[in-house]
């Protein structure tokens, strides 16, 4: 297993990594200077910033309306057909004679300051709409329970992009307003508070997010900052400093988090590793958050721009990294930023640090064993040559090793024996295994006298071998060693002339040696002591009696 230290250091370091998650689809992201002009972070200064920036808007007329809204409320799978507000019904886009198909729903209804130009022809806060659902919803105000109207009651998941709506049209138009409880009275909408839980309980999407970019690019020129920004909705709303924290396992005092996920070691490219991270929020208030994954990190479970209501609790994110290419060490990182704009103390709300999940892993080749550091090596042939029946046993080393590179290491997991010999003995324990880059030695014994005389000795020894015990672990191709040896049996000694028998002419030749000092060994040192004297004499002369 490698250093997790070291490649988190490397991940911490490393530059350039490429997002695998926007924090928003580019496809729907506001022109880059569009909230310039937004500098406030909270209350009435920061209202009055977006009241000002979105009402720069081309103004469109009421008829206007019936003939965009198909286009606007596109069904994504269907461009020939509108999705209705509330009931989520797909229906022909283009407009019928007399709205009979959908007609033009005031979400903010017209008998609560909407009658008039420009928030009368609004198209961020009209939605074409069933003509039935439209006249039961009438001017209700939004809510759950007794005369109050659930966006949601009918299928549609409208909650969440109702709450933003409703945000926009009292913040951008000044005669209107947005009051808890369940108002009666004209120019006010309510519930603040419910609208407030749906705009966390509801994150905007992507449908939600392509219309406010359709009607801004397509007719009115302007955005609902509350899609765009949905952290200004707690500090324009919210009505107190917000006390949550987001934290994976342990925060500190700052409320940041780390979790490191190392997928260990496998062989072969695998795809995308996953895993679960459990993220905690704790705090009464609701905050939204931001996902961002670098390098070859990746994260579901979440939008990237998310949010959590009001309640603590938990969120499962499937964090994942793609190891899909070569081998190598793969890692990625996934931040996950607090971005509420006000804080209740350290830790909390704005003053909430990051968190982040780090990922490894370690793709590998195959491990591949050999007989030769450089080359693969399968079958290996050994040679003891000609050994004295009389000689001592007689020892090679054989060394098994684990090619280098990007590879597994080698387990060396059994070795049969085919051809087997008294004579020859292979020692070095099994099961082993053998790091990739280093080798394992093995000892070949060749002893004559367990063998039964002389003659040619062969054995052959087949190593088991599979890559270590990790992902992707296979067995590998089989590792032959064939080993021969010839016991030969020794001259006699007495055996002078070396001509194969002991007899008179030995003892004239090793006396014409003695005596001349000459002959056919060129010595008469029979005893091989380094010394020519008599010793020799009677040593020969005792060996040939």
């Amino acid at each position: 297993m490698r250093d997790l230290t070291t490649i988190c250091t490397a991940l911490l370091v490393g530059a350039g990594a490429t997002s695998a998650h926007a924090q928003w689809d580019d496809a729907y992201l506001p022109p880059a200077s569009y909230y310039n002009s937004v500098t406030a972070t909270s209350g009435a200064a920061l209202k009055a910033q977006i009241q000002s920036r979105t009402s720069i808007a081309q103004v469109q007329s009421y008829q206007f309306a019936r003939d965009v809204l198909g286009f606007i409320d596109q069904d994504p799978n269907d461009p020939t057909k509108c999705i209705l507000v509330y009931n989520a019904a797909s229906v022909q886009g283009a407009w019928s004679s007399g709205g009979v198909i959908w007609n033009r729903e005031h979400t903010w209804p017209q008998s609560k300051g909407a009658s008039q130009l420009p928030l009368n022809s609004d198209l961020h806060a009209l939605r074409p709409c069933n003509p039935s659902v439209n006249s039961s919803r009438g001017n209700k105000n939004f809510g759950i329970g007794g005369t109050f109207w659930d966006p949601n009651a009918l299928g549609g998941p409208d909650r969440g992009e109702m709450a933003r709506t409703m945000f926009y049209v009292d913040t951008r138009y000044g005669h209107v307003t947005l009051v808890n409880g369940n108002p009666g009275g004209s120019n006010q909408v309510g519930d603040l508070a419910t609208l407030l839980r749906w705009h966390f309980d509801e994150p905007a999407e992507t449908r939600e997010r392509r219309r406010n970019d359709v009607v801004h690019d397509n007719y009115q020129l302007n955005r609902n900052a509350y899609v765009d920004h949905p952290e200004w909705v707690w500090a324009v709303y919210g009505g107190a400093p917000n006390n949550s924290q987001l934290h994976l396992g342990s925060p500190d005092v700052d409320g940041g988090s780390v979790v490191q996920v190392d997928f260990g070691r496998t062989i072969g490219a695998p795809g995308a590793l996953m895993t679960d991270v459990t993220l905690t929020k704790t705090g009464v208030h609701p905050t939204t958050f931001t996902l961002n994954a670098t390098g070859d990190a990746g994260v579901t479970g979440a939008l990237p721009h998310d949010a959590m209501p009001y309640d603590p609790g938990t969120r499962t994110l499937s964090v994942s990294l793609d190891a899909s290419g070569v081998p190598g060490l793969y890692f990625g990182e996934v931040t996950i930023d607090n971005t509420d704009l006000t804080s209740a103390g350290q830790g909390m709300g704005a003053a909430d640090a990051d968190d982040t999940i780090l990922l490894t892993a370690e793709v590998l080749e195959a491990s591949e064993g050999s007989f030769s550091p450089g080359a693969d090596l399968d079958v290996l042939a050994l040679n003891f040559g000609d050994v004295d029946a009389n000689s001592g046993p007689v020892q090679l080393p054989v060394r098994i090793y684990a090619l280098g590179g990007q590879k597994a290491d080698l387990d060396i997991d059994s070795v049969i024996t085919p051809l087997s010999s008294s004579a020859i003995t292979l020692s070095g324990g099994l099961p082993t295994t053998v790091s990739a880059g280093s080798f394992v030695e093995f000892i070949l014994t060749f002893d004559p006298a367990q063998a039964a005389g002389p003659g040619v000795e062969v054995a052959q020894y087949v190593f088991g071998v599979s890559d270590e015990d990790i992902a992707g672990a296979s067995s590998g191709a089989n590792l032959t060693l064939s080993v021969v040896g010839t016991i030969v049996e020794a001259f006699d000694p007495a055996d002078w002339n070396q001509d194969g028998a002991v007899n008179d002419q030995d003892f004239f030749d090793f006396v014409n040696d003695y005596f001349t000092q000459s002959g056919p060994r060129g010595s008469f040192d029979f005893n091989d002591d380094g010394f020519e004297n008599d010793q020799d004499w009677f040593d020969f002369v005792n060996a040939y009696f």
